[in-house]
């Protein structure tokens, strides 16, 4: 449990103004204009979503039973 007054840092406090200007132009130049959270969201997904991805359980063996 977090403790009390501690405020987790907002993510958008990282993008300086130069990823804002390269986030601006790929706006601008989508066709339809796609909003910046959209660009945003869709790179972190793009990034980051291969660790969301389940991962294959192994099969446990298969073992057979010998008759008595």
């Amino acid at each position: 449990m977090p403790t009390p007054g501690y405020r987790y840092p907002w993510p958008a406090s990282a993008i300086n103004s130069a990823d804002m200007a390269v986030l601006h132009s790929v706006r601008e130049s989508s066709s339809p204009r796609v909003p910046i959270s959209v660009l945003v969201a869709r790179a972190v997904r793009a990034c980051y979503g291969q660790a969301l991805k389940p991962k294959a359980q192994p099969r446990p063996p298969q073992e057979r039973k010998e008759s008595a």
